[in-house]
């Protein structure tokens, strides 16, 4: 990076509060111990954090994957700011081209630049700062997105200083307060937030996206609130989930779905289950062909991962064709019997061929297939 590109604003903001951790941190355990409180109240306002960027400013934001109630979008707009991740129109920005263009030379973090570029680099790039707005018409149009914006920067250090200031008050702490209510948490915040585009560009499982460098990695999801199923975000960005099997670890997940509940989200954007078998299907095949192509019957291995791949399609549309007229016919008892008997019969059609497709995929990658799970999704 050219010293002409170098973002010496943002080098100089990241580099103090990060001297004043070295600095604060030893000098606060060395005379005092934090109380119970003054930790627990680290450790929730972490989570409220994490939660406005990533339900905020990723899903709602940069995705428009539900809509909000204006109160709560409200609150995740404070906690986003609270985060110091810059504004929403900035973050959202560089997010959409992200997406457009992974992996090129358009791509902010682009991981092809190197780790540490993706992990943190990237902020001190002169060409990342400021955002094109036809990238983000629909939040130009947004009043609470454009007031954060104008106001960014006080309503940041303002925010920060309050939450010091009160919770100092409140636990007669504020040594404690600023090393762990703002110091602690910002070192925290950004390094996992970081590994969301180094770490899952980097190591780990790719179901839905073979040749892009995202990856579904499950300690990126711990440390991000669900951030970490990436390579399945790829592929179907606009889904208000990252996470999409129950046990994923996805709070950010689990916390729009709550505010469903309550009637305070609404148009919560799910990709089709169908969608998502038809494009594992794709993406192995694809994977294949790309694998034999050296081998010595190629020709014919080919033959038979496309046939397969073909009947595996048709049998996945032919499910999702019986499941749409099993909803449609909700008096006609004789005829959602009549169809529920043939959707079990296909289900068990596709798991047969998927037992088939699993044993041939393990021939011809000699391991244990890392691209699919046992059972489709």
């Amino acid at each position: 990076m050219e010293l002409k590109q170098i973002n010496w604003v943002s080098i100089f903001l990241m580099g103090m509060y990060q001297i004043l951790f070295l600095i604060c941190t030893p000098l606060y355990f060395f005379y005092r111990t934090p109380s119970g409180g003054l930790v627990l109240t680290a450790i929730v306002l972490f989570f409220l954090c994490g939660l406005g960027i990533t339900a905020g400013y990723h899903r709602l934001y940069a995705h428009n994957a539900y809509k909000i109630n204006k109160l709560v979008e409200t609150l995740l707009l404070f906690f986003g700011t609270l985060a110091v991740q810059g504004s929403v129109l900035e973050w959202s920005y560089n997010h959409r081209m992200h997406h457009s263009y992974t992996d090129t030379p358009k791509d902010p973090y682009n991981i092809k630049r190197g780790f540490w570029y993706a992990h943190l680099l990237w902020v001190f790039d002169k060409k990342n700062s400021g955002y094109k707005p036809e990238v983000i018409p629909d939040l130009i149009k947004n009043k609470r997105v454009m007031f954060q914006s104008k106001y960014y920067f006080p309503l940041m250090v303002g925010a920060n200083m309050g939450i010091v200031v009160f919770f100092g008050w409140i636990f007669n702490d504020y040594f404690g307060a600023l090393v762990f209510l703002f110091l602690m948490r910002l070192i925290i915040s950004h390094q996992s937030t970081g590994f969301v585009n180094s770490l899952a560009h980097t190591w780990g499982r790719k179901k839905f996206l073979w040749k892009q460098s995202p990856a579904d990695n499950q300690i990126v999801a711990l440390l991000t609130f669900g951030e970490g199923y990436h390579n399945y975000h790829h592929a179907f960005p606009s889904d208000y989930r990252n996470g999409i099997r129950w046990y994923h670890f996805d709070p950010s997940k689990w916390a729009i779905w709550i505010l469903h509940i309550l009637g305070l989200a609404k148009n919560l954007n799910t990709i089709n289950a169908y969608m998502i078998k038809r494009r594992m299907i794709i993406e192995m095949k694809e994977y294949l062909l790309e694998k034999i192509k050296k081998h010595p019957k190629a020709e014919m291995i080919e033959q038979r991962i496309r046939e397969m791949a073909e009947r595996l399609q048709k049998g996945i549309n032919r499910m999702n064709e019986l499941t749409q007229q099993y909803k449609l016919y909700t008096k006609e008892k004789r005829e959602r019997r009549d169809i529920k008997r043939e959707l079990k019969a296909a289900k068990r059609g596709i798991r047969e061929e998927w037992k088939s497709w699993n044993r041939l995929y393990r021939a011809l990658t000699q391991a244990k297939p890392v691209l699919i799970d046992a059972q489709p999704y």
